[in-house]
């Protein structure tokens, strides 16, 4: 799928594994990261947001989701869980989830959760156009 990154080495594998238990216990993490499961305890993925060294009220939201569980709304349920959770419990404002324009699945996906597409930006490494969507807290409109 043209969407996932290649597999990490091994070394780059063991570096992100430090920095995520790193994070774990900073006081003020950057990164939330959350396994999905299902009811057996089988994971699905990964869903997490990602928030600025300084707090501004807002963090981006990410999802990553095992191709045989893709197509079945998984990452909606997910995205939309930590949306409810990240606007009741913590201080954001705005969550955004970024997305490349040919990811036509997840653009969509993020309209259907209520996202409002709000900039868009050309990715010189990626070589692609990227949409940046935003939702905001109800009451914050």
């Amino acid at each position: 799928m043209q969407h996932i990154k290649k597999p990490l080495t091994k070394q780059s594998a063991k570096r992100l594994f430090n920095f995520t238990l790193s994070e774990l216990t900073s006081p003020q993490p950057t990164k939330l990261t959350y396994m999905i499961e299902n009811s057996c305890h089988e994971v699905l993925g990964l869903v997490g947001l990602t928030l600025p060294e300084k707090p501004n009220g807002s963090a981006e939201i990410g999802v990553m989701i095992l191709p045989q569980w893709q197509r079945q709304k998984v990452a909606h349920q997910a995205k939309q869980s930590l949306i409810a959770t990240a606007f009741e419990r913590m201080d954001l404002r705005h969550i955004y989830a970024h997305c490349e324009v040919t990811n036509i699945a997840a653009n969509r996906a993020n309209q259907k959760l209520g996202f409002d597409l709000d900039d868009s930006f050309h990715d010189p490494k990626k070589g692609t156009e990227i949409k940046v969507w935003k939702i905001s807290r109800p009451d914050s409109k």
